[in-house]
């Protein structure tokens, strides 16, 4: 049995901002990573993961310190399922449940998508 606890949590305005843009830079983070491991993958390069996190990091660290490290390194568990799962295709390994619907619309397997967000537009600023 898993256990859930729900948190509330009570901010004032200034926090709430804050808080609000830190969701909205970690949003371009994951974006711009996603889009330089994208560029490479397109290319028929071999997705380099060390390179693409350092560039991230190196951009964003003085905003999200550590976090922009642990954004790059989730959206590249991201990028290894995708791989593991591209594998498995050519393997005829995938689960019966997941087995692809050819369609235009859904294609089976696509590789980690970028964050929508209405605040795209906003510049980077430090904190």
């Amino acid at each position: 049995m898993k256990r859930t606890n729900v948190v509330k949590l009570v901010v004032d305005k200034e926090k709430h901002e804050k808080l609000k843009e830190l969701g909205v830079i970690t949003a371009k983070c994951w974006n711009e990573v996603n889009w330089l491991r994208m560029q490479q993958f397109k290319k028929g390069e071999k997705v380099d993961f060390a390179k693409s996190e350092k560039e991230v990091y190196e951009k964003y660290k003085g905003v999200l310190k550590v976090n922009a490290q642990q954004v790059a390194r989730k959206n590249a568990e991201a990028w290894r399922s995708f791989f593991s799962l591209i594998e498995e295709k050519k393997e005829r390994n995938l689960p019966k449940w997941f087995k692809p619907i050819i369609s235009l619309y859904f294609p089976p397997l696509i590789p980690p998508v970028a964050w929508r967000s209405c605040y795209q537009e906003r510049p980077l600023r430090g904190g």
